[in-house]
């Protein structure tokens, strides 16, 4: 079969008027099924949105000679996502449309009413892909086959029916590598307008969910409460891989790359004995880390490390039950900057329990210590976290609202959403235009021979001023 998959592009609140997203990471998820399709006889072409301009011209030309067409869904891709499902319907709606991903999970049946598409698939796919596009190619899309088939709903005359609950990847080892020959010509590695990355930028996720509980995460639910785990040796094969394609730095994708020690030190390790001239970039929480793994970090060619901060206040850290505490966070990105390795520390504002003084205490924090670049979030309650679960049972916000900012006015904390949102810009403000910070990336630039920083957030100033910083 010719199985056209679409990945949609979507925004992100910069401000008010959300911003398009960058061209970051290739779509994983589709790549893995893309292989397993491609080895069984497929072809499969990708179509990936966040990487270039959407129109409908282009839809059209994708799915032309689709004998199936899947997408991606993701809560934070609805908005685009719903216009492109209903193009897909009015140009091919006899080729069978399935859909899939995070939000998919969530809502099963949701998603079909208002994708309007044939078929949804929670869980894991690469458990259900096969027999699902056999099934499709013998029966169409009411066969008697697709019922039998973990995580599958489909329409029928008489309503949806769905078959066992989704699955998960048990073994990840077992899978192939996702095909990235599917998108070799998309660039991807951009952040805030910006190239992140030397090179050829691609990503590698080594894990499966997280074995932390943060009340405002949903990956316990999309990753069906399991974390599983990739050995060293076949990561360290993928990179392998990636290098003989041509690419020159890989971003490790997990929620948390040091999640298991022992297993982070192989990885490097490896990393270090391959000696391939490639560099690395990498995302986890603050503890867990030590000289040690930093040490063996900058050996192996990581040289970003994306850091879950969330706070400068303990008692909001707590509230969040994030397990970690300031020492931890300041006891990291020192250690960070001692190793040369760049750190980028993400932040969440809008705790019911917060006030104005929580905030200015985060920012006071963050700039007391030497973190290369910060990030502000407004806090967005989103579908499967606990505190999604807790403001649904409250009756503050029901379970259609799956992605969404509540405050002062809904009867959910001490401040309004607007106003929350002005603090986001006020405290990239206070970090970003303080002499101080801007001599220290001067300096550190000379001191890495990286100016990367100071690139990325001099396009900020320059070209989204008003985004970020609201001015």
């Amino acid at each position: 079969m010719r199985v056209r998959f679409i990945y949609p592009g979507a925004e992100w609140a910069y401000s008010k008027e959300r911003v398009k997203s960058d061209p970051f990471s290739p779509p994983l998820g589709i790549l893995y099924l893309a292989s397993q399709l491609k080895a069984a006889g497929h072809d499969v072409k990708v179509a990936d949105f966040y990487a270039e301009h959407y129109t409908k011209k282009r839809l059209k030309e994708v799915i032309a000679d689709a004998d199936l067409i899947g997408m991606t869904l993701t809560s934070f891709t609805m908005k685009d996502a719903l216009p492109i499902a209903k193009q897909i319907k009015a140009a091919a709606p006899e080729v069978p449309f399935i859909i899939g991903g995070p939000h998919v999970t969530l809502y099963p049946s949701k998603s079909l009413d208002l994708t309007g598409a044939d078929i949804s698939v929670a869980g894991e796919a690469e458990g259900s892909i096969i027999p699902l596009v056999e099934a499709i190619a013998s029966g169409g899309c009411e066969g008697p086959m697709l019922k039998e088939i973990p995580g599958v709903t489909f329409r029928t005359k008489d309503g949806f029916v769905s078959g066992p609950p989704g699955t998960f990847a048990k073994d990840l080892d077992a899978l192939p590598f996702p095909d990235r020959s599917l998108v070799e010509d998309y660039d991807y590695g951009y952040l805030l307008g910006s190239k992140i990355s030397k090179g050829r930028f691609t990503t590698i996720i080594t894990s499966r969910g997280c074995p932390m509980r943060c009340r405002f995460c949903t990956r316990v639910v999309v990753s069906m409460g399991r974390y599983r785990a990739r050995t060293a040796e076949n990561v360290i094969e993928e990179v392998k891989a990636v290098h003989d394609e041509g690419y020159e730095t890989v971003m490790f994708v997990d929620d948390n790359f040091m999640a298991n020690r022992r297993r982070t030190l192989r990885i490097l390790e490896g990393l270090i004995k391959a000696d391939l001239d490639m560099e690395f970039i990498a995302q986890g929480r603050v503890d867990g880390v030590d000289d040690e793994i930093f040490t063996a970090m900058r050996k192996a060619g990581i040289r970003v490390l994306l850091l879950g901060i969330e706070s400068g206040n303990q008692e909001v850290l707590d509230f969040y039950k994030k397990k970690t505490t300031l020492e931890q966070i300041e006891r990291c990105v020192r250690m960070a900057r001692k190793h040369d390795i760049v750190t980028v520390g993400t932040i969440i504002l809008g705790a019911p329990i917060e006030t104005r003084e929580h905030f200015q205490r985060t920012v006071d924090f963050l700039n007391g210590i030497p973190v290369d670049l910060v990030h502000f979030f407004q806090l967005e309650l989103a579908a499967g976290s606990d505190m999604w679960k807790e403001a649904v049972a409250d009756g503050i916000i029901t379970e259609d609202d799956y992605l969404v900012y509540v405050g002062k006015e809904k009867g959910y904390g001490n401040m309004t959403s607007d106003e929350i949102f002005q603090w986001v810009q006020e405290a990239h403000k206070k970090f970003y235009i303080r002499p101080g910070w801007w001599l220290d990336q001067i300096w550190q630039g000379f001191r890495r021979r990286d100016f990367r920083v100071l690139r990325i957030i001099g396009k900020v100033v320059r070209n989204r001023k008003s985004e970020v910083f609201g001015t």
